[in-house]
């Protein structure tokens, strides 16, 4: 709550970014109501839709949004890679 107090006062009103550590993604999901693995929603048109925003508290009835930071992500996303192309070498190497 801190946090979100300074970002206002600082003038962000609408988003709060971070990364996408497993304590960061559970805060998101705790901050609209849910836990765990998000499940399918039929009855959308995209059934993978989220919504991840609360009601911001220092100016109710906007909503604050989360981000998870981009640059965060396409790190994940080659350290990933970068791993499965490693496994993959050693396999080859040593089948």
């Amino acid at each position: 709550m801190e946090t979100i107090k300074l970002l206002y006062l600082l003038g962000l009103k609408t988003v709060v970014i971070c990364d996408g550590a497993s304590s960061n993604l559970a805060t998101i999901k705790a901050s609209h109501g849910a836990s765990g693995v998000y499940q399918l929603n039929r009855d959308k048109s995209d059934p993978y839709e989220v919504h991840p925003s609360f009601v911001n508290p220092y100016d109710p009835p906007n909503l604050m949004h989360w981000m998870i930071c981009p640059t965060h992500q396409l790190k994940n996303n080659y350290d990933t890679c970068s791993l499965f192309f490693k496994k993959w070498r050693y396999q080859m190497l040593y089948p």
